[in-house]
């Protein structure tokens, strides 16, 4: 009889976990935008902003402690926020960081929380900051300038648009989208500098955005925001380095590229999935994967349901896709086919004014 009252409670509680729903943050105009996913519906809850403050273009976890940081622009002044994040779910900002350049286009932290990295769009440069114990800014280490430029008309000057840390933490990746190339950098942690590797090249006038890896860390896929294309890379953990196999087109056939800006990658979680967006065709691109080659597959191209589709995000079990479009201020979601990787719009929509990065919890 115990056995099946544990039984029973067990199975009431693995249910509960199913389908509780997910905090989901959001940067948008005006701060910091909270919203639940439901995981039985994929409905999102109204969303409430939960910290005002001059938000920018993107929000990372600290690898072990309860803090957000967050890029951030506030009249002349640009830099980072770190947020903390209390029992309840409330949101405490309690260390600020200026920087001496446009604000960060994008923000990493490595492995063992004690750097952070910026890639700045507009100041031609990636940027070092040490961090302290408690997670606050210890300060600004170096500030590594970019060169480079190619043929489009925004790639006047170098442009650095991610960075990503290595899963050892010994080496940094940032795309470049004026010079056409990913930088990887060594990195020197006893005095916290960055010192070039060496870069890696793609076509002429591709404007490399953002980076993703596979699972197993043996590919790579750039999303190539002016030719609207992904590129795929066969990686070399041990130099860190990545050798091209792969330009594919993520846009509808035929569509002009000064039109169409890809934005996001991602891999799906199993690995089976690239996805990427549109921005311009306003929609979704989904990519099957050859997990031993690498190579991709155009699966299909999905509407956005929204305008300006800058970011998305995948749940960790693969299932929901929360997709937000910039200009029509909207977030909306899709379920994952697990097995073709195509996407269905789950109808519901909220709206987030201008929605640059969606948030989801810690694996």
């Amino acid at each position: 009889m115990q056995f099946i009252r544990l039984i029973t409670t067990l199975s009431v509680f693995t249910a509960s976990l199913l389908s509780a729903d997910t905090s989901v943050l959001i940067a948008g105009k005006g701060g910091l935008y909270r919203t639940s996913l439901n995981h039985e519906s994929g409905q999102l809850s109204n969303p409430e902003l939960i910290h005002k403050y001059g938000s920018g273009s993107w929000l990372v976890h600290h690898p072990s402690l309860p803090i957000i940081y967050s890029s951030w622009h506030e009249g002349k002044l640009n830099g980072l926020k770190a947020l903390r994040v209390d029992s309840s779910r409330g949101i405490t900002e309690f260390s600020t960081l200026e920087i001496p350049l446009p604000a960060p286009a994008h923000v990493a932290v490595n492995p063992t929380g004690s750097l952070l990295a910026t890639a700045h769009w507009g100041g031609e440069a990636t940027t070092l900051v040490s961090l302290n114990d408690d997670g606050s800014f210890a300060k600004l280490e170096q500030v590594f300038k970019h060169e480079g430029s190619g043929p489009r008309p925004v790639q006047t000057q170098a442009r650095p648009h991610f960075a990503g840390f290595t899963p050892d933490g010994a080496h940094l990746h940032v795309t470049d989208l004026g010079a056409d190339e990913i930088w990887t950098y060594s990195i020197d942690h006893s005095k916290a500098r960055l010192a070039l590797a060496h870069k890696t090249g793609l076509p002429s006038g591709s404007g490399p955005r953002h980076l993703a890896f596979s699972p197993d860390q043996k590919f790579a896929y750039v999303s190539d925001e002016l030719s609207h294309h992904v590129s795929a890379f066969e990686y070399d953990e041990q130099n860190a380095s990545f050798a091209t196999i792969q330009h594919i087109n993520a846009a509808p056939a035929g569509m002009e590229e000064l039109t169409n800006n890809v934005s996001e990658v991602l891999v799906h979680p199993s690995g089976r999935f690239v996805y990427t967006a549109n921005r311009g065709n306003d929609s979704l691109a989904a990519l099957a994967r050859d997990q031993k080659t690498g190579l991709l597959t155009l699966v299909e191209i999905e509407p956005a349901r929204g305008v300006w589709p800058r970011n998305f995000n995948i749940t960790s079990d693969g299932k929901w896709m929360i997709a937000a479009s910039q200009i029509s201020g909207t977030v909306a979601v899709f379920s994952i086919d697990q097995e073709s990787g195509k996407l269905t719009y789950s109808r519901n929509i909220i709206n987030v004014p201008a929605p640059v990065r969606v948030l989801l919890p810690k694996e």
